[in-house]
């Protein structure tokens, strides 16, 4: 479901930027509300007010899944002739906030990508299952199991790094013929924790805060737009 909320303003031009911004990037969505503010004068000097999206159940082009995401764009620059039209194209970058959650399961469904099992495959772990589980601790679990390796367990940390971004560091040493798996998959933790998987075109996102608990993850970030998504 697609909600447009443009009341300050009628014109079609912010109904087609809404959808042609967000609405293409995603497969499907139990609940996608993008609200656009703005009125004739700013629009005629090439300003939105503020753009917000409040998404939930959102799957990705991907096939991945985000549990909830909120974006709060404001004071953005845009050509406003071309706006008129209900062609948005920014005039300078734009900057906002953000906060996505993930469950268990949005999580592990990172964790089945053709590339990660291309990876597996390569290092001789073609058939081995992976299970992630967040943790009230703060931490993630992965566990591993299969015909190549033993059941195993390895507990990752998730910190932010000093210029944003989440690392995740092992906590208990893990055998050195198994650090090359250890390697992909801390990489592919990562990946999921920092949203690279997540995000739209013209779109990125620096996680400045997180928090874990059992079976779920918030993530705070800073999102920077260049160009609305197409």
């Amino acid at each position: 479901m697609l909600l447009i909320n443009s009341n300050r303003l009628g014109e079609s031009a912010l109904n087609k930027m809404a959808e042609f911004a967000f609405a293409s990037q995603i497969n499907t969505a139990e609940q996608l509300t993008v609200r656009v503010k703005t009125n004739p004068g700013l629009l005629a000097q090439g300003e939105l007010e503020s753009l917000h999206i409040d998404g939930v159940g959102l799957v990705m082009r991907q096939d991945l899944r985000l549990e909830q995401m909120q974006l709060q764009m404001t004071g953005i620059r845009v050509k406003p002739f071309k706006a008129l039209l209900g062609n948005i194209e920014l005039a300078q970058p734009s900057h906002g906030r953000g906060c996505m959650v993930l469950t268990d399961q949005d999580f592990q469904g990172a964790f089945h990508s053709p590339d990660l099992g291309h990876q597996l495959t390569a290092l001789g772990y073609p058939h081995t299952e992976i299970h992630t589980q967040l943790q009230a601790n703060g931490t993630l679990n992965m566990t591993l199991s299969g015909a190549e390796i033993p059941a195993t367990t390895w507990q990752f940390l998730p910190t932010i790094r000093p210029n944003g971004g989440v690392l995740l560091t092992a906590q208990s040493s893990i055998a050195p013929a198994l650090q090359p798996l250890a390697e992909v998959l801390r990489t592919q933790g990562e990946a999921v924790f920092n949203l690279r998987r997540f995000e739209l075109k013209g779109l990125k996102f620096i996680i400045a805060g997180l928090t874990v608990q059992q079976g779920l993850v918030t993530l705070e970030a800073i999102a920077a737009m260049t160009e609305f998504p197409a």
